[in-house]
């Protein structure tokens, strides 16, 4: 017993740090399946409703993984909050999305992600269409949408020996990140070549044809396909966000680049030119001053503030102990850590700070009704 205790002991010792890539797609010779996804409004809801979203991106990443896991495909890496996902099957992978989109619908999430989502969508619908009682919202909505794009072809396999895991390259790549981009909370587009793949049919879904698209950074248009769960069906989209796609830097979808004010996190730099772009912060755009909550000044006076604590506890403890500590909180509120020193040290502080300040803004500025309350703002 003592040996096979001691046997069962050093094999898990063994595997200390390895990656699982039995499910990975090694052959460059082969097509695969390429996944893309990511969470719509993502800045909007970690900078009104922080400690809510960081319960809600655990929740995410937990579901997207279990169903990594059942339907045998290969999580490639996450860049913020947006999942990279592979496997050989295409109906494996579509499954998986359809599936995604189910169990999100399904789940109980903290209602105050609704009522972000729903003002947002008020303020848009109210300049074209009627805004969906909520009778008709909760037929069709509840919690975080994810937007996923599908590509099939073939792209280039390569074994990293610092993460001990696989990424690809190649237009496969680009053309699922592209797709992904241009396609709305809770929609999932597919290429003409991943639909193909599929026999052109899916069982338990609805295609609705969106036409020719021209994609950035593509060579020719791509004919894409809205692919939806029968009992989904029912929900609308406007138009593929192709205006997005073309602008990265839009007010709204900022979240793309590397600013701390905006809540980004780099990952369509990453996507396309694995490289990081390190921006200054730009408080006029942040959500807070937006809605009139607080001036960029006063939002520039709590964000130095905020550095300024974080910096004097941390900026100067032992270098084991600050590293431990940065990337426990830049996991827990969705911060890129890239290193404790110089400015890298500088952009995680930056990326913590305008988590928390949402909570030093209402605290300050504390408003006369109880919406805050309401929605369950963590006060520090």
């Amino acid at each position: 017993v003592v040996l096979i205790a001691a046997a069962v002991g050093f094999y898990f010792w063994s595997q200390r740090g390895k990656r699982d890539n039995s499910a990975a797609p090694k052959d460059s010779a082969k097509p695969i399946a390429v996944m893309f996804t990511d969470i719509q409004s993502s800045t909007t809801l970690w900078a009104t409703i922080p400690a809510e979203m960081a319960d809600a991106l655990h929740a995410h990443h937990t579901e997207i993984r279990v169903l990594i896991k059942k339907y045998k495909c290969y999580e490639v890496k996450t860049i913020g909050d947006a999942f990279m996902i592979v496997s050989e099957s295409p109906e494996r992978m579509l499954r998986l999305a359809q599936d995604l989109q189910q169990r999100f619908f399904a789940r109980d999430w903290d209602p105050a992600i609704d009522r972000v989502y729903r003002e947002k969508e008020e303020e848009e619908d109210s300049k074209a269409h009627r805004p969906l009682s909520d009778a008709e919202y909760r037929r069709v909505w509840n919690g975080l949408r994810v937007r996923c794009g599908l590509h099939y072809g073939k792209g280039e396999a390569q074994y990293d020996a610092v993460t001990k895991g696989y990424d690809y390259y190649g237009t496969v790549v680009n053309a699922a990140a592209r797709i992904e981009s241009v396609c709305h909370g809770g929609q999932v587009g597919v290429s003409e070549a991943f639909w193909e793949a599929v026999g052109g049919s899916f069982a338990g879904t609805t295609v609705v044809d969106l036409g020719d698209n021209e994609l950035r950074g593509l060579n020719g248009p791509l004919r894409l396909y809205q692919v939806s769960p029968q009992e989904l069906s029912n929900r609308q989209f406007p138009p593929l966000r192709l205006d997005k796609a073309e602008e990265v830097e839009d007010e709204e979808e900022d979240e793309d680049a590397d600013d701390p004010v905006s809540g980004g996190t780099g990952r369509r730099s990453t996507v396309y030119s694995h490289v990081s772009t390190v921006r200054q912060p730009q408080f006029h755009r942040h959500p807070l001053v937006r809605s009139g909550q607080v001036t960029a000044v006063e939002l520039r006076q709590n964000y130095e503030a905020c550095t300024t604590v974080i910096n004097t506890l941390l900026g100067s403890s032992p270098p084991t102990f600050r590293e431990s500590t940065f990337k426990f909180l830049g996991k827990r509120f969705n911060v890129p850590y890239r290193g404790a020193t110089g400015a890298q040290l500088k952009q995680v502080i930056g990326g913590l700070s305008m988590r928390v300040l949402p909570a030093m803004v209402r605290q300050r500025n504390p408003r006369p009704d109880t919406a805050d309350a309401e929605r369950g703002v963590e006060v520090l």
